[in-house]
């Protein structure tokens, strides 16, 4: 079996979407403030982290500007 492969390009979405899927399943999830408070700290950290890498390979990234004339 196969592990998936996230490329390298997709990393910050991965991140994102992380980090969002934490922060919703501990707001749906837990009934003690506590608990939750510390799981929405790590997803709002986790998509932080994505939003951090997206800015940091910005300016490397290459942009389709069309068919060439």
């Amino acid at each position: 079996m196969q592990l998936p492969f996230i490329s390298e390009g997709r990393t910050p979405e991965f991140w994102s979407l992380l980090g969002l899927l934490i922060i919703a399943v501990s707001l749906f999830a837990t009934k003690h403030f506590e608990l939750s408070f510390w799981y929405v700290a790590i997803g709002i950290a986790c998509a932080f982290y994505g939003f951090g890498l997206y800015l940091f390979k910005l300016p490397n990234r290459s942009v389709y500007r069309g068919p060439s004339k």
